[in-house]
């Protein structure tokens, strides 16, 4: 499963251009400005059989993002040049994120 590399200011529309090269499903990866916790969302590939979204309006961020999903785990996500929408959720942080992972 590819995996995308983001950064908080990073806008939506950018990273999700990135996750649409690969067109499939793919792993979100952002470190969090304030604490350096790894975090990570999963985006599905956009969905005829999901009701259209609204697009993210433009200027929203990664941070953002991963603010909203901290409380809500699971959105609907569309971006302006998707035609259809996809479904986000949250990976949560095992200890390997936190901690770090000696291989």
């Amino acid at each position: 499963m590819p995996i995308v590399m983001t950064r908080a200011t990073e806008s939506v529309e950018d990273a999700m251009g990135m996750v649409s090269i690969h067109s499939r499903a793919a792993l979100v990866a952002m470190l969090d400005p304030a604490t350096k916790d790894l975090r990570m969302l999963y985006v599905s590939t956009p969905q005829a059989a999901l009701k259209k979204v609204r697009a993210t309006p433009p200027g929203r961020t990664m941070g953002d993002l991963f603010e909203q999903l901290g409380s809500a785990l699971i959105i609907e996500l569309r971006v302006k040049f998707w035609h259809h929408t996809a479904v986000a959720h949250i990976i949560p942080s095992c200890p390997a994120m936190v901690n770090g992972h000696d291989s």
